[in-house]
């Protein structure tokens, strides 16, 4: 019924009540797809005292809480977030399935550059090669590049040279790719340029349609525009 009302009344009720919802979320499972949506939308309506108490209840025995949580933090203001960065990295110290350091990453990319987030830095790091499936190395690569982390452009580039020598086709190399280059254009790696436009030509638009803009953009961001195919700069 809390769902119910909820999705009736809409943006209004979310913003008066946003704690409560995210509460209800918790207890109530039949309704916390529900919940998970509305409040993953709605990370505008966050304070910093929902912050504190959303990173209080972090508990890693209870899978399905921590998935609710680690949702909204990923769409919270990083700034509500910097203090908490040493407690959401402790997810990282317990077995836990793959998807929980993904969203460790987001969450830590959502801090951004910062010292608060860059100091872990070498956690993050360490994420990268140990999921063949690419998306927690996706995840680990796009937190880097957020976090402003110029010590790992090396590693990055050797992800994307792995990747980009399988000449694999599929979603999930795609997005690796995008986010790695732009990764890289982030840390404004203009070493690493070359690398960046031979991944243009595994792009494919039916795959993943953000990889010609993401590696163009990163290009350019590293000053190498004349590195972009004329074809993918129109």
């Amino acid at each position: 019924a809390a769902a119910h009302v909820m999705f009736t009344l809409g943006e209004q009720v979310i913003e008066q009540h946003f704690y409560r919802l995210w509460e209800l979320a918790l207890e109530d499972g039949y309704s916390r797809g529900r919940f998970q949506v509305a409040l993953e939308t709605n990370g505008e309506y966050l304070k910093q005292e929902h912050v504190d108490c959303i990173i209080a209840r972090l508990n890693v025995d209870d899978a399905e809480s921590l998935l609710v949580c680690c949702t909204v933090l990923e769409n919270a203001p990083g700034e509500f977030i910097a203090k908490h960065t040493d407690a959401v990295v402790t997810l990282l110290e317990t077995e836990q399935p793959n998807y929980v350091s993904e969203m460790v990453c987001n969450v830590l990319g959502a801090v951004g550059d910062c010292e608060e987030a860059r100091r872990h830095m070498d956690r993050i790091a360490k994420l990268i090669d140990i999921d063949d499936e690419y998306t927690l190395s996706t995840s680990a690569c796009r937190c880097l590049g957020l976090m402003g982390a110029t010590k790992y452009k090396e590693r990055i580039a050797s992800k994307l040279l792995e990747v980009t020598d399988l000449e694999e086709v599929s979603t999930e190399a795609e997005d690796l790719r995008g986010e790695a280059c732009e990764a890289l254009g982030r840390l404004r790696a203009s070493e690493h340029g070359e690398l960046v436009a031979r991944s243009l030509s595994y792009a494919s638009a039916d795959i993943f349609p953000p990889l010609p803009y993401l590696a163009s953009r990163s290009l350019c961001l590293m000053n190498r525009p004349e590195l972009v195919p004329l074809e993918k700069a129109r």
